[in-house]
């Protein structure tokens, strides 16, 4: 819930969609325990890597060649995939651990690992146990590991797939171990997650955090975007603010796309659009997902209510509004 103050009443409370959101603003101030204290990741992720038993993280031994986003919005709601490629540059098999930020509203649905050129889906489990198939994984690759690891171990049997694990560390922050990074070789990873996109003075924005570093020490890469927007006013021009992006209409979508071979973040990226129904009171939306079985199938329909409430322009008892 959330608690409003105004003057010459009492505090009023209520439950509140967005927390995550609305306490963004702690994760910036949150004093942190020197043993925990460390350098906040970068928009498009920070990358380090150890040799499975080594207590340390090896700086640069791992690099980020390829960051290819795709976004996908519909109405009020935006899926964005993002696709990640990584080259170990050392001659030892690695454990890589990638530490990236999202938005506070996010909601992960998606994570895969390209194995033997086809990408493995991964799957929801508790955290604990999550952890204990993680160290099997690593233990099972470097045996002599085993009097190290006090904590339990879980070893899946069957065909061995290489492991990724995606862990929540702190506000927007999170965790992604990848085992193993070949010598001298690549590896893939897919990521996607979904948003709410607000509403502000009649235009929706969509933000993909990219950030800006100052000291200028953020290697290039090859970077593209990819955005697709239906259910727009056409009337309202869909915008890229400052950046030089191409542009077409793509299946009854407007289609934004921005590539470049040797990029660095300068800013975030942002798209502004509006609704057809931004003016009115009620909005309806409904959604079925063709790909899924089950009661998961079900189509559901989401209503938004906007209410033009009188303002109160007497003093007195104040007028009580219900919505049934």
């Amino acid at each position: 819930e959330e608690g409003r103050v105004y003057p010459g009443s009492p505090p009023t409370t209520g439950a509140v969609t967005g927390l995550g959101e609305a306490m963004g603003w702690s994760e910036v101030i949150q004093p942190e325990p020197d043993d925990e204290r460390e350098a906040r990741p970068r928009a498009l992720g920070e990358l380090k890597a150890q040799k499975p038993g080594e207590k340390s993280e090896r700086s640069g031994a791992v690099r980020l060649d390829s960051h290819a986003v795709r976004v996908k919005i519909a109405g009020s709601v935006a899926r964005t995939e993002v696709e990640e490629v990584f080259t170990n540059q050392t001659d030892d098999v690695l454990e890589g651990i990638f530490r990236f930020p999202l938005p506070p509203d996010a909601k992960i649905e998606r994570l895969a690992l390209e194995v033997d050129g086809k990408l493995e889906e991964g799957a929801g489990v508790d955290r604990e146990r999550a952890s204990a198939i993680w160290r099997g994984a690593i233990v099972n690759a470097a045996p002599q590991l085993r009097q190290e690891i006090k904590d339990e171990i879980v070893w899946v049997p069957g065909p061995w797939r290489d492991p990724a694990l995606l862990e929540w560390q702190r506000g927007g922050r999170f965790e992604l171990r990848i085992f193993p990074i070949p010598r001298r070789g690549s590896r893939r990873v897919v990521l996607a997650y979904s948003q709410l996109v607000k509403q502000s003075a009649s235009v929706r924005h969509y933000s993909y955090p990219l950030g800006f570093d100052p000291s200028g020490t953020s290697t290039p890469l090859d970077f593209s975007i990819d955005v697709q927007v239906r259910g727009n006013d056409p009337k309202f021009r869909v915008r890229a603010p400052g950046w030089d992006v191409a542009r077409d209409q793509n299946d009854g979508a407007e289609h934004l796309r921005f590539d470049a071979k040797t990029f660095v973040p300068s800013g975030d990226f942002g798209v502004d659009y509006a609704l057809t129904d931004r003016a009115s009171e009620v909005s309806a939306w409904a959604y079925r997902d063709a790909a899924a079985s089950g009661t998961a199938a079900q189509p559901y329909v989401a209503v938004a209510l906007r209410p033009r409430l009188p303002k109160q322009v007497e003093a007195g008892p104040g007028r009580a509004v219900a919505l049934v």
